[in-house]
């Protein structure tokens, strides 16, 4: 590529002439377009604690430091969740309940059940639950004046039920 200067001249007296060229007004070299080589990462995969491996989706675990809190099986790991204030964590719903018994939080027992089983609501004996696709659904309710009963599993009359909570006459 050719080089173009531009030349002043100037007349500063009679008879005097001086010139002088000022640099390039275009570049000599053609511009350059910086190149990026492409960098490769090595990508490594989490490691998952084998205590949170999980296997069906969907099952629950209760979290035996935290009565607020519980597992849910997602992709075959134990994802941590908590219940929202004042509700604890109840393995018989599974679910948030308020006043829920944190005895029950004993083990890392999932809280699947054989269809067609039933048990009460640790928190109202009015209330019970049956397992449909092996997972606990309800509650459900007793009729009135009948109270559930875990030997029996169903609803009692007052002086027959065994839940803990009922006040006997």
């Amino acid at each position: 590529m050719h080089s173009t200067s531009l030349i002043f001249i100037a007349v500063l007296f009679v008879g005097s002439t001086i010139a002088w060229t000022v640099g390039p007004t275009q570049p000599t070299t053609p511009p350059t377009t910086p190149t990026t080589t492409p960098t490769t990462r090595a990508t490594t995969l989490p490691t998952v604690d084998p205590s949170l491996r999980c296997d069906k989706d969907g099952e629950y675990f209760p979290d035996t430091t935290n009565c607020q809190a519980f597992y849910e099986c997602i992709d075959g790991v134990k994802q941590h969740d908590i219940c929202p204030d004042p509700l604890l964590w109840n393995v018989h719903v599974p679910g948030c309940t308020v006043d829920s018994d944190c005895s029950q939080v004993y083990g890392t027992t999932p809280v699947y059940c054989d269809n067609g089983s039933l048990t009460g609501d640790v928190d109202d004996c009015h209330r019970f639950f049956i397992c449909q696709n092996n997972h606990w659904v309800g509650p459900l309710q007793c009729p009135n004046d009948l109270y559930w009963s875990e030997k029996s599993k169903g609803c009692v009359k007052i002086e027959d039920s065994d839940c803990p909570k009922v006040a006997k006459k």
